[in-house]
């Protein structure tokens, strides 16, 4: 079957896979430079995406000519994957049920459907269940966490200490603050089978990303079961998920789980580690062509984003260093002295990214802990 492809999300690492690909596309959204020659149609548009089935049909009839003959609808990152969906059953093409969009859209939907199949997880309460904050502590403790039902990544958290009052909202769960590890499983599945797998170690939260995980066989395993039970819970049968978990004193608990590519460059550390072209696999799940996949290799990468947080940047320490890492296969610093940042208000939020890879943890290890030590944005005091 011949293809057109629609596109929504700016990851430009898939935009280069399915240029390369020779199938026609449309890209709907904010128009960049790009290192390839664009084969495909490029449409400016910075408005938002539908978020229901009335603005979806606004949508396709506003670019009906670009949508003409459209076959796939591909969400390439967060924000997009509600909006995919919608476009697909506007514009008439096979589409994810309703269950499973909202069980990896909504994290209050999500948390309650996975309830009822007893996976276990951190107690947590809608903000339709109560009507002061002193209710949410006498449930979960005087430690939460309030999060807006639709964002990932660490957008719109807050951790609320009692006894801090909070505006309650329709769009906020509240979850007990959770002390443990966290890491994260990458599934490829296609017809209800996890063709490709990989476990991401949070080695520091929102900081350094590890590709696969280093902790003990036996926490990894179980991480992977409960995977797998998930994804049967929820019932997705194809595509790319990410499943947040945290390792406790208690045992593994769910935190969330999204049906899109993974952030904070753990494609390109997937791609390093294991040999394989991640974004290739993702367009192949799609364009229902089959995954026959050989792990050629299992080494180690890292990746470690930096924002120093709010405030003017004085100096920046440590670049002299970076040249005597090892393991550093590329370093982007786009902070500079002089200029104000402001808030980190999520993951993908940087001021400088390092990729590291080493066929052996130990060094891998070593050089994460040097770089953290001696590369530093100085701010003004």
């Amino acid at each position: 079957m011949k293809h057109k492809i629609c596109i929504l999300g700016t990851r430009s690492s898939f935009l280069k896979t399915v240029n390369s690909s020779g199938i026609p596309y449309v890209y709907l959204g904010p128009t960049k430079k790009l290192n390839f020659e664009v084969k495909g149609e490029f449409v400016e548009y910075n408005g938002s995406f539908p978020q229901s089935e009335k603005e979806a049909s606004s949508f396709v009839a506003k670019f009906k000519r670009e949508l003409e003959g459209v076959s796939l609808v591909i969400a390439s990152g967060e924000g997009t994957v509600v909006s995919a969906n919608l476009l697909r059953v506007a514009l008439g093409l096979p589409a994810y049920q309703e269950q499973v969009i909202n069980a990896c859209s909504n994290k209050l939907f999500m948390k309650r459907l996975l309830t009822e199949a007893s996976i276990p997880m951190t107690k947590f309460l809608g903000s339709d269940e109560v009507s002061h904050m002193s209710e949410v502590y006498k449930v979960l403790g005087g430690k939460v966490v309030a999060k807006e039902l639709n964002n990932s990544g660490g957008k719109g958290q807050t951790v609320l200490i009692a006894p801090a009052e909070w505006e309650m909202r329709s769009d906020i769960l509240f979850e007990g603050f959770i002390i443990g590890k966290e890491m994260s499983v990458e599934s490829f599945v296609q017809n209800g089978e996890i063709k490709f797998q990989s476990t991401t170690q949070y080695f520091e939260k929102g900081v350094v990303n590890i590709v696969p995980s280093h902790y003990e066989s036996e926490l990894v395993s179980q991480a992977i079961d409960l995977n797998k039970k998930v994804l049967d819970a929820i019932g997705i049968k194809n595509g790319l998920t990410h499943l947040e978990v945290y390792l406790t004193d208690n045992g593994i608990l769910f935190g969330e789980i999204a049906l899109r590519p993974p952030g904070g460059y753990i494609m390109d550390l997937i791609e390093l580690s294991f040999g394989v072209d991640p974004w290739q696999m993702y367009l192949d799940i799609h364009l229902g062509k089959e995954l026959n996949i050989e792990k050629e290799k299992r080494e180690f990468s890292a990746a470690m984003i930096l924002h120093p947080g709010a405030g003017k940047c004085m100096e920046i320490e440590g670049q002299a260093y970076l040249e005597t890492v090892p393991t550093i296969k590329l370093q982007r610093i786009k902070g500079k002295v002089g200029q104000t940042f402001s808030v980190r208000d999520g993951v993908s939020q940087e001021k400088a990214h390092f990729i590291f890879h080493s066929s052996n943890y130990g060094d891998l290890e070593k050089d994460i802990v040097g770089v953290r030590e001696n590369f530093k944005f100085i701010m003004e005091k």
